[in-house]
């Protein structure tokens, strides 16, 4: 792979990779745009609900329901055998757009009833859960297929495409616009998706075979990527009720985080230890220590913060394919687990600042909150690094009995599987 990223050098990758196959790059871009209008952004839920006299944004409930899809495709994906057939693909679209319909008319429908109103809420809040984790699974299970390298390169072209799209509909579009925008994205990432598979897998048996190997749960990849979502998870929830959140930031956020991925991973060749655990947690610990020192409401914080999270997530779904590929795990399991873990760690950090903010205020106690989740964050990043395995961008695996120590030996891809359960 040294080599061949040298020949062609970084951005003139991705580029080549993007004009091989089109259709993948819009699907990946329209998805990630639709999920930062509905994950990071939460246009979709502005309301908030009580639990215990404390209140809580709804983000907070459907994060909680993405992770019990994710859960249940995770328990029963040897017994569904759906998902090589196009209808899956109409299902999936159904479902999106029937919940962006649904929370559209609790929103501006007016709704008197408030038995109704909740069954509308509760009916659209299920059906996007199901349509956007099914959909991102679905992707897993293609860019698996391809392999890490692609995946990696597809993921910095569409996050590069994705800052421009969410800048555009920040600054350029209404309240009613972005609405109409929420009810084409599905249709688009549905759409491409079908043209991206007929075209790079002519043959489907290759997309949909079914992996020989023992099967491992992905221990080490499931905490990692609960602390990723918990990290992101504490400003989202800071930034709830504040007043205050930039949707400019996202923009720049998926920006720095795509020229990020494609330094460390592209040009330096990094391996997963230090991609994951030295580059993305040192900058998601340093946006929440910002948080800490600047603000909750900072906006340089919210950048570094945003940064880190998209960059650990352009990252790790390479890490995802090279376990779908090159260890022959299934597909749904490996995509499953760790998103399971992530709308987990998202979900439980959203609450957690919520209370940090209701509780501490805006004052100094929140610096201190902010501080102690930092600290938390470093202790985490610093026990994981010599514990995991070692993946190189150009497919050589090795591990570190000591991270002082510079040499490594090359070990077997079911190894690597190992490491991760």
């Amino acid at each position: 792979m040294e080599a061949y990223a040298g020949y062609h050098g970084g951005i003139r990758k991705v580029l080549h990779d993007a004009r091989s196959h089109p259709w993948l790059l819009v699907t990946l871009t329209a998805y990630r745009t639709f999920a930062v209008l509905l994950f990071v952004e939460g246009f979709f839920f502005a309301d908030s609900f009580m639990v215990a006299g404390f209140e809580f944004p709804l983000l907070a409930a459907f994060l909680f329901l993405c992770a019990g899809v994710c859960l249940l495709c995770a328990c029963t994906f040897k017994k569904i055998k759906v998902f090589s057939k196009d209808e899956y693909l109409w299902f999936l679209v159904s479902c999106m757009l029937l919940g962006v319909f649904f929370l559209f008319m609790k929103a501006h429908a007016g709704m008197t009833n408030d038995m109704l109103g909740m069954v509308t809420l509760v009916l659209g809040m299920l059906l996007l859960a199901v349509g956007v984790m099914g959909t991102h699974i679905e992707l897993g299970r293609i860019f698996g297929m391809l392999g890490m390298l692609p995946t990696l390169t597809y993921g910095i072209g569409s996050a590069l495409a994705t800052a421009v799209l969410t800048l555009l509909i920040t600054l350029f579009l209404d309240e009613v616009i972005k609405w109409a925008v929420t009810f084409l994205l599905p249709v688009i990432i549905i759409m491409a998706f079908y043209l991206a598979k007929e075209d790079v897998f002519p043959d489907q048996r290759d997309l949909y075979r079914e992996p020989t190997s023992e099967l491992f749960i992905p221990y080490r990849f499931m905490a990692t990527s609960i602390v990723q979502g918990f990290a992101l998870g504490v400003p989202l929830g800071f930034l709830a009720f504040s007043g205050f959140f930039v949707q400019v930031l996202n923009s720049a956020g998926y920006l720095c985080a795509a020229l990020l991925a494609l330094l460390v991973v592209l040009v330096l060749q990094k391996d997963f230890n230090r991609a994951v655990y030295q580059v993305g947690f040192s900058l998601a610990g340093l946006g929440l220590l910002a948080m800490g020192v600047l603000g909750p409401t900072s906006a340089l914080a919210g950048v570094l913060q945003l940064t880190g999270f998209l960059y650990l997530d352009l990252v790790l779904w390479g890490l995802g394919s090279y376990l779908i590929k090159n260890c022959d795990q299934p597909a749904m399991w490996v995509v499953s687990c760790p998103c399971m873990a992530l709308m987990t760690g998202r979900a439980l950090g959203v609450v957690v600042g919520c209370l940090g903010l209701e509780i501490a205020g805006g004052g100094g106690l929140t610096s201190l909150f902010s501080s102690v989740c930092w600290h938390f964050w470093w202790c985490l990043r610093r026990s994981f690094y010599p514990a995991t395995r070692i993946c190189a961008p150009d497919g050589a695996l090795c591990v570190r009995a000591n991270p002082m120590q510079p040499k490594a030996k090359v070990v077997s891809a079911k190894l690597l599987a190992r490491s991760m359960a």
